[in-house]
């Protein structure tokens, strides 16, 4: 075989390889045009949306000195943080993705990708939990509610349900429980398994998502109930007048 002729069947060989590759990655990705085309277009509508209306909560909610002073304002500013975060970083990445049919930015930030999802995703369900255990400390126990409520306890509360998911959302970043990485399927970045086959996902669903959900739904039935008793005792009062 000729120089020529060798040179010839290489290029040929490698323009089938990436052709197969191409192939390949078309076949992998699970999302059919068009869906991917409305979610790209639902993912836009969700930047402008959310930007706008969570910043204008932020600036509203900072802006009264009378709100401020409420410690339910405080976990609601920060609920609207974590959400306008989502928005600003994560919402455009996630278009991109859908348009694109692939991810087509750096590895760097496939990592920083599924470390703010995640993380916002677990903080907003806890910022959720906080303001749900202020209404039902306020309605079902009163007498305390002042004592619980201080600033130096809200800050604290406050930091807490940020940092919790830090402790789980970390240790991949270091190739440690889990890692960070691209899903070929989705082309989606994620958390991964770890050469061991570990991963905190279930820690993280269970700790930042089903365990306050539980206590969600709690609270707001001991609310209801609480609500139902004040009410039966109200209408006992009134008759007894």
């Amino acid at each position: 075989m000729t120089t020529a002729a060798a040179v010839t069947v290489s290029m040929e060989t490698t323009d089938m390889a990436a052709e197969l590759a191409n192939v390949t990655a078309a076949t992998m990705y699970v999302y059919p045009a068009a869906l991917s085309n409305f979610a790209a277009t639902m993912a836009c509508a969700f930047v402008v949306l959310g930007c706008l209306g969570n910043g204008t909560t932020i600036v509203a909610l900072l802006a009264s000195e009378k709100l401020r002073s409420h410690a339910t304002t405080m976990f609601v500013i920060s609920l609207a943080v974590t959400d306008f975060i989502y928005c600003v970083f994560n919402m455009p990445l996630t278009a991109s993705r859908y348009i694109h049919m692939a991810w087509v930015h750096s590895d760097e930030l496939c990592m920083i990708f599924p470390f703010l999802f995640y993380g916002n995703v677990a903080v907003s369900i806890l910022n959720l939990l906080t303001i749900t255990i202020n209404r039902y400390v306020l309605i079902c126990h009163t007498k305390t509610y002042q004592r619980i409520y201080r600033q130096p306890y809200i800050a604290f509360m406050i930091v807490a349900s940020w940092l919790v998911p830090v402790v789980f959302l970390v240790p991949p970043l270091f190739g440690v429980w889990g890692r960070y990485g691209e899903k070929p399927q989705t082309s989606s970045c994620t958390i991964l398994e770890d050469e061991n086959g570990n991963s905190p996902k279930s820690a993280i669903f269970a700790v930042g998502i089903g365990v306050p959900m539980i206590v969600i739904v709690l609270c707001y039935l001991r609310i209801y109930w609480q609500m139902q008793a004040d009410q039966v005792a109200a209408r006992s009062i009134i008759i007894h007048l």
